[in-house]
């Protein structure tokens, strides 16, 4: 049995969290784990002025263990999403029965949201368009595929702007101009293909878009920091 199979096996019965419920603030005393079933939960770091910023999408399997004692930040349902939740006393135990499993979960959960967070602080010297390009990759790896990939974003402009460090008209613009281009093209509402391929990854190291016919009329805002 894994590491969090054993802390999750006693969880009485899966906790429906209506979309922005949050399961717990920042600062907030830890007083449990969850692990996500179906869904998908941010975790955020709220300012005083009112601005946030998104570190990672936790999607089904993770766990979510944001600190020891206080929670360094807040995990909010970005949809309806469904999770196990277990005391912090089942984690205590296992560090008493089996610390190297213990260990494990600890450092899978923190691993998962340092490397979000690393990319997205590299990310934020990219031009509006690689930083796009390197969610809709991400997204599309998520989903098993290389090249053409079609995969659901259970996010909204606005999450995914706060996530990339962007206005939500960037996103929306940017979205826009890869369909332009023949890269992105939306199924249906929350449902897109992506063709990440060659193209995708130059993209994501810098290069300009360009439209199907050539032209390059992409380019316009696409600077760091947009």
């Amino acid at each position: 049995m894994s590491s969090d199979a054993a802390i999750f096996a006693g969880a009485r019965r899966p906790i429906v969290v209506p979309r922005g419920r949050q399961l717990f603030a920042e600062d907030d005393p830890v007083l449990a784990l969850y692990r996500i079933e179906r869904g998908c939960v941010r975790l955020q770091v709220n300012e005083r002025n009112g601005a946030r910023h998104i570190l990672a999408f936790l999607f089904p399997g993770d766990v979510i263990c944001a600190g020891l004692q206080k929670h360094w930040a807040s995990a909010e349902a970005v949809c309806e999403s469904v999770v196990l939740k277990a005391p912090t006393s089942a984690l205590l135990q296992l560090m008493q029965t089996d610390p190297a499993a213990a260990a494990a979960l600890l450092e899978a959960s923190e691993r998962t949201v340092s490397q979000l967070a690393h990319h997205v602080g590299r990310l934020f010297q990219d031009s509006a368009a690689a930083r796009i390009s390197w969610f809709l990759g991400w997204m599309a790896e998520r989903a098993g595929a290389d090249g053409v990939a079609e995969f659901e974003v259970p996010m909204d402009q606005r999450d995914i702007a706060d996530f990339l460090g962007l206005a939500p008209e960037t996103v929306s613009r940017v979205f826009a101009q890869l369909e332009a281009a023949g890269l992105l093209r939306r199924v249906s509402y929350r449902h897109f293909t992506y063709r990440r391929g060659a193209h995708g990854a130059r993209l994501e190291a810098g290069e300009t878009l360009s439209c199907r016919d050539g032209s390059r009329p992409c380019d316009e805002g696409f600077k760091p920091g947009d």
